[in-house]
Order: C-alpha cells, then sequence, then structure tokens
C-alpha cells in the first residue's frame, strides 16, 4: 500500500510504499494495539523492502511488521535526489508513524537504514521501543557508491 506523505518545509509530498504484516484478525487500524510494531529499512541508498523478504515471516511472529520503501525508492514515488538525504529519510520516518497511529515502535535498519535508524533514534528516541542495527558502518567509498545508486 502507499501512504502519503505531505509536503513540509520545501520538500515535496511523496507517496512510500510500505508491506504490513501482522497476525491475523487485527486490522491496520489497530497496528500497535496487540504487539509491537516494528518498522524495517532497506539498506541503499536506492534499496527496498524486498531484501528483508526472507525473515519476514519469522519476525512477523514476534511483532506487527511495517516494511518501507524509503522516499524515491522501490515503489515509492519517484524523487530527486536532493530530496532523498537522510534529514528527509528521519522526517518521513516520523510522519508515517504518526500517519499510521504509531505511540511506539522497534526500528529495524540494516547497512544505510541502519544509518538512518540512528538519526532517527538520536531525534525521536522517545517514539522508540527498541533499536536494531545491521552492518551500519559504511566504508570511506560507500558515499561515491551511495551517489552513483542514487543517480540510477
Amino acid at each position: 500500500m502507499k501512504v502519503k506523505i505531505p509536503a513540509r518545509n520545501n520538500i515535496p509530498e511523496c507517496e512510500l510504499y510500505i508491506e504490513i504484516l501482522q497476525n491475523a484478525g487485527n486490522t491496520a487500524g489497530q497496528l500497535g494495539n496487540e504487539r509491537p510494531v516494528m518498522f524495517m529499512l532497506p539498506g541503499g541508498p536506492g534499496g527496498n523492502h524486498t531484501v528483508y523478504d526472507g525473515i519476514k515471516t519469522s519476525l512477523s511472529k514476534y511483532a506487527n511488521l511495517v516494511l518501507i520503501d524509503p522516499r524515491g525508492c522501490g515503489l515509492s514515488s519517484p524523487s530527486e535526489v536532493r530530496f532523498c538525504r537522510m534529514e528527509e529519510s528521519v522526517n518521513d520516518l516520523e510522519v508515517l508513524r504518526k500517519v499510521l497511529g504509531i505511540d511506539k515502535f522497534i526500528l529495524f535498519g540494516g547497512s544505510y537504514g541502519a544509518m538512518v535508524s540512528l538519526c532517527y533514534a538520536i531525534k525521536y528516541s522517545r517514539n522508540l521501543l527498541g533499536l536494531i542495527l545491521l552492518a551500519g558502518a559504511p566504508s570511506g567509498a560507500f558515499r561515491d557508491t551511495a551517489l552513483e545508486t542514487l543517480k540510477k
């Protein structure tokens, strides 16, 4: 499903694609009521939610999952690279949390998603139940590779 993220501070609106996995009988409006909610951020920049296809079923036994394609990535609406910076990714997550009506959640990030997760945790720690980081320390060459991926 796509969730509209409104324009803010000269950043245009976009639609983020999310996949929600939750236990049977729980509707999207009740996403955070029965079990913890875990937002899952892919690597990249340029990655999408399908990177977690191999583990999402196992993890969904313990939490309701929200797998996210960041702004300009995967099935989310296209975006100019200049609107896909770390700050916009962090603020998009916060808007998504509010739109979905989630009070507190677990944030899971892999690779670049781990870096976005760390930045979110610094700015919005009061909204987190936990933080899971996988391989979030880039090499010195990461910046150039990331810029090339974003351009593609």
